[in-house]
């Protein structure tokens, strides 16, 4: 059982890395014993959205993980965790994770692959959501960090665009 996930892991990482090929997206991956990843820098409106892809061969995972590239400034942190809470209650697919501590948010989409036949529609899927997700949020949460917005103007923004 063990070998045929390990096989099943490496053949998505192969998959995943043939569709970010035919589709002329640069990216760097490692697939070793520890694991297989897959980094790559996508432009947005704002700032660069960062996603770390990881297949995790144990649990049948593949896991997307997009870090903002600013923490929530400390007099924000309470802020901040109210925000996060707020967008990810409009969000159906995927979810902000929110670091109390440090103010750090990740973005982070996950499908199963076990006993699945995953191929380009889900990873296009899961990048692209990704990417608008990040995109349409990450300015406004840098904003509210900065104190360029209040939380009250922060929920107005982002209502408005839905």
């Amino acid at each position: 059982m063990k070998e045929q996930l390990k096989q099943q892991a490496q053949e998505i990482f192969n998959k995943f890395c043939s569709y970010l090929k035919k589709a002329e997206w640069h990216f760097d991956s490692l697939s070793n014993e520890e694991g297989h990843i897959i980094n790559l820098s996508i432009q947005g409106d704002d700032f660069p959205v960062n996603h770390i892809i990881r297949v995790y061969e144990d649990i049948g995972i593949l896991y997307l993980l997009s870090p903002l590239p600013f923490k929530m400034e400390k007099e924000k942190l309470l802020d901040g965790a109210v925000a996060i809470n707020i967008i990810n209650n409009k969000l159906v697919s995927g979810n902000f994770d929110y670091n109390v501590e440090d103010g750090a948010i990740v973005f982070r989409l996950t499908t199963c692959w076990r006993d699945s036949d995953i191929g380009d529609a889900v990873f296009e899927y899961m990048l692209i959501s990704t990417q608008l997700i990040v995109d349409k949020y990450n300015d406004k949460l840098f904003m509210l960090s900065k104190g360029k917005l209040s939380l009250k103007e922060f929920v107005k923004e982002i209502d408005k665009d839905d």
